[in-house]
């Protein structure tokens, strides 16, 4: 897996080329000893850019509501449902009013 995706988060926040870019990685990579994937590496390098590489992480999962349970109350209100994709069937909670409301409408 390439880290294309790494790299236009880093271009489009903070205007780095890809040359500039790509050294860096590569200097990470090498004073790891090639430990590290370059994708990894691509990661570390725009985290420590300030970029947040949290939606790289963990992509957010497209697909159909099937189910929305009621709203619970803990520490802070949440909402579990199931969603659907080509991929399989995911049990999901939506945290808080904001995303509550967004699940209602």
């Amino acid at each position: 897996m390439g880290y294309e995706d790494v790299f236009e988060a880093v271009r489009r926040e903070r205007g780095l080329s890809r040359e500039e870019f790509d050294r860096r990685v590569e200097e990470l990579r090498r004073r790891l000893r090639y430990r590290i994937s370059e994708r990894g590496a691509a990661m570390l390098v725009a985290e420590s850019l300030g970029i947040d590489i949290s939606r790289l992480l963990r992509p957010p999962i497209v697909g159909r509501v099937l189910d929305v349970g009621r709203v619970q109350r803990g520490r802070t209100r949440y909402r579990l449902f199931t969603l659907v994709n080509g991929e399989g069937r995911f049990r999901c909670v939506a945290f808080g009013e904001e995303h509550i409301r967004a699940l209602e409408g």
